[in-house]
């Protein structure tokens, strides 16, 4: 399947999901709660987005450490220039370009880097699960949500959520206690997914050996815990910034009292972003708002408000950082064709040695 078909299936689940969003949310009640936004708080909103972001180079660095030592700021580069073509170009081929400007200053292995990247990933993913299952717990016992009704069918999601989550928490520290035989875990893939066609089971063998090979790079699980805490670092600066633009609509409209709405709103960015972890659309646009409204509408919350909080905070994490890449990118001595076609030659020669 070729880039420009890609990137038209993602630009039409873009505009159906945009579509039951704004459906839901009502789209001249999201623009009025937009038009409502205190501009003042949206500097300091940005400034928390570079810092998680530099503090994700930091994380970055230290995983490639134990390999070989890049400068932060060459990462730094990379990351921007790789989230800004994930925010414009279909399937995150910006992790690709990543890989490119990894390859083009080391000799470190394409498997090894690439590696390091699902291992980013995964971390932030299982930081988010950690999130979401630690919030519904303590909604549970603090009763805010009560434990009778959690599996009735209006609380369907967040019984979902919640058994989900605890279950791939479970599963991971099997994992890493596997760490040891890697194989077994691979023959119980195999088994699991036996039925799917050759092809697509090599996929998933292959990822999940690239994820191996990263943890294998960190060499212990003291290291990886401290990747954990680092990456739970890096989502608790988003959240502040998400709290800082409820500040901007109106606190007073989002109901609960500051405590509790905070941990409301790190719910909601956890399942939102969890939303776009399989690549379907251009910088996650569509799953991103849905996932994330639909848990603060869940919670009680004016669906106007949820809707325009959450295309709020969308567009502050797409928009500079896709800005800023592409001045690092328009400012390089490659064009953008050109790192794209040396990016796609590299995972072609990575593909083809495997």
């Amino acid at each position: 399947m070729n880039y420009i078909l890609k990137t038209i299936i993602g630009l039409v689940i873009t505009i159906l999901l945009m579509s039951v969003f704004f459906y839901a949310a009502g789209f001249e009640e999201v623009l009025t709660s937009l038009s409502e936004v205190k501009l003042i708080f949206l500097i300091p909103s940005i400034i928390l987005y570079f810092i998680s972001l530099y503090i994700r180079t930091l994380r970055w660095q230290y995983i490639l450490k134990t390999v070989l030592n890049i400068r932060a700021w060459i990462l730094f580069k990379s990351i921007s220039i790789g989230y800004s073509a994930n925010n414009i170009l279909p399937v995150r081929l910006g992790e690709l370009i990543r890989l490119y400007y990894v390859a083009k200053i080391s000799k470190i292995s394409k498997s090894t880097t690439l590696g390091t990247i699902i291992t980013e990933r995964i971390m932030d993913a299982l930081t988010l699960i950690a999130c979401v299952a630690v919030i519904l717990l303590g909604f549970l016992i603090t009763d805010i949500i009560q434990l009778e009704l959690l599996f009735s069918i209006e609380n369907l999601v967040i019984s979902t959520l919640t058994i989900g989550s605890l279950a791939i928490l479970v599963i991971f520290f099997l994992l890493i206690w596997l760490i040891k035989d890697p194989k077994i875990i691979e023959r119980f893939i195999e088994r699991i997914f036996r039925r799917l066609s050759d092809t697509t089971l090599k996929k998933i063998i292959h990822i999940y050996n690239y994820f191996i090979q990263g943890l294998i790079t960190l060499g212990s699980f003291r290291k990886i815990s401290f990747i954990f805490f680092i990456s739970l670092s890096v989502w608790l600066f988003e959240f502040i910034l998400a709290y800082l633009l409820v500040i901007s609509l109106g606190i007073e409209n989002f109901k609960y009292e500051n405590f509790t709405l905070f941990f409301i709103l790190c719910l909601s960015i956890s399942v939102a972003n969890l939303a776009t972890s399989i690549p379907l659309t251009q910088g996650g646009i569509g799953p991103f708002e849905l996932g994330g409204s639909l848990i603060l509408i869940m919670f009680g919350i004016d669906s106007s408000y949820a809707g325009a909080f959450m295309i709020l905070l969308h567009a502050l994490l797409l928009i500079p950082i896709t800005l800023v890449g592409l001045l690092f990118l328009f400012t390089g001595e490659e064009s953008f064709f050109e790192i794209m076609r040396n990016s796609s030659k590299l995972n072609n020669n990575e593909k083809t040695k495997q």
